[in-house]
């Protein structure tokens, strides 16, 4: 397994879980360049999604490698987050 890194696509490394002011005045949210098991995450390659969590009053960020299911959650999950209710089961 490798550390994730996250990045604006610049490919300078961040850190995860703010909002970046780039270039032209809008703002972006890092990505992770790498899934854990080291499959490169780009377009085609990941599926990025929103799953909501009451333990954290917020959403976690998702991003699915395509290759390996291997999933990224943003902040990271915790034992207090709950996620086996519902339609959504943790891989």
């Amino acid at each position: 397994m490798c550390s994730i890194v996250w990045h604006l696509g610049d490919g300078k490394p961040v850190e995860p879980g703010r909002l970046y002011q780039v270039r032209g005045g809008s703002w972006a949210e890092p990505v992770p360049i790498r899934c854990p098991n080291g499959h490169r995450l780009g377009p085609h390659q990941v599926l990025v999604g929103s799953l909501a969590c009451p333990a954290i009053a917020r959403h976690h960020r998702t991003h699915a490698c395509l290759q390996c299911d291997a999933v990224i959650y943003w902040p990271p999950v915790t034992e207090a987050c709950d996620h086996t209710r519902g339609n959504w089961i943790m891989r």
